[in-house]
């Protein structure tokens, strides 16, 4: 992405400034992530996330987050502990690298059907936060 890894910590950081720029945004997007813009509330503290099973809420993670290089989220009074993540990883030309994933400790009964829905998700929400200008 061309962004300093600070600066896109500092937006990630801040969900609630988020909802406006990808709002503005949104026509720019491909399809089938407008689609799914409308499915995600950035809030002051996290983000809501409309899902086949209910909102998810994920809240910053302060603990994991690592100035200028991760930004984390996680549920909040969920069944399921489940993280958002998203590594920065700074190049010599002032260009960050981001890599999301989710991580979820799921019942082994549940890995099957959950896996691929949870790794389209961070495909997703990567491609969203590589369109949001910083």
């Amino acid at each position: 992405m061309a962004a300093s890894a600070q600066a896109i910590f500092n937006k990630l950081t801040n969900p609630a400034t988020l909802q406006d720029r990808i709002r503005q945004q949104r026509e720019q997007l491909p399809e089938h992530l407008q689609e799914e813009v409308n499915k995600v509330v950035f809030v002051d503290n996290g983000i809501s996330i409309d899902t086949p099973i209910g909102n998810v809420n994920l809240v910053l993670d302060q603990d994991r987050c690592r100035e200028g290089e991760c930004v984390a989220y996680r549920t909040e009074n969920s069944p399921l502990p489940i993280s958002m993540v998203v590594n920065l990883q700074p190049d010599e030309e002032g260009n960050t690298r981001t890599e999301s994933q989710i991580e979820a400790d799921l019942p082994f009964f549940l890995h099957k059907f959950a896996d691929g829905q949870l790794e389209a998700a961070a495909e997703r929400f990567a491609e969203l936060v590589a369109r949001i200008p910083y």
